[in-house]
């Protein structure tokens, strides 16, 4: 982690063709950096997979103890920070492709709230890193798909104590989304206010948590003072 963030993850390979006064280990390390990009790729792939395995591991689980909780969450912080070292050093076509890749994995799968925290780390970072470029590929889709949820379940899906497990995932990940620089999320104001309406009124218990931590980031996000760059 400590590394990451101390590492600048550009491709300099270039350098060798453009510049005639490097020495021969400079010229070694620009070479290097062309892996930067595969590095990241295969990073993110182990992440998902881990991701993945711990998603069954906790749906096959009766019973999670307070210190296997405990574990989830330090292993969250750390994803979240690592990826963020990442993306606050990285160049452009990286942080594209982390993008890709984790915008891709998201829409792929819903997962249980007792995971939720570690995928989340992978949007919070990428959502800091640029919250443009994250809510521009995220938040419509996952507004979309709770829209698509509510308008084809039935009406009971309000009152239902067990909830819809898709349903309560996107709400989930709309929080997060709403995590984002206040200024980058005024241009959504419709759409977000069109999810609060529709799911206000869910009873289900780790649905409503989700809507109502949606309600207190947007609060916090639209009131607090950002650094406008922080890679």
């Amino acid at each position: 982690n400590a590394i990451l963030m101390l590492v600048t993850c550009v491709d300099c390979s270039s350098a060798v063709h453009t510049r005639n006064d490097l020495t021969e280990i400079e010229k070694e390390v620009c070479l290097s950096t062309a892996k930067f990009e595969d590095f990241i790729s295969e990073f993110l792939n182990r992440t998902f997979r881990m991701i993945d395995t711990l998603s069954t591991e906790m749906s096959d689980a009766v019973i999670l103890t307070n210190e296997a909780n405990s574990e989830d969450q330090e292993a969250s912080q750390e994803l979240t920070s690592m990826i963020s070292g990442i993306v606050q050093q990285c160049s452009n076509k990286i942080f594209q492709m982390i993008r890709e890749k984790i915008t891709n994995f998201l829409a792929a799968s819903s997962f249980s709230p007792k995971i939720s925290k570690l995928v989340n780390g992978l949007v919070r970072a990428i959502l800091k890193g640029n919250p443009e470029e994250t809510l521009k590929y995220l938040l419509p889709q996952t507004c979309e798909r709770i829209e698509k949820i509510m308008s084809n379940s039935e009406t009971t899906i309000l009152t239902d104590h067990k909830g819809d497990p898709e349903l309560t995932w996107c709400l989930i990940l709309f929080s997060e989304l709403v995590r984002a620089r206040g200024d980058t999320l005024l241009m959504y104001k419709p759409m977000i206010l069109s999810i609060f309406h529709r799911c206000v009124h869910i009873i289900h218990k780790e649905s409503y948590e989700a809507v109502a931590n949606a309600a207190k980031n947007l609060l916090k996000s639209l009131s607090y003072v950002y650094p406008i760059e922080y890679r």
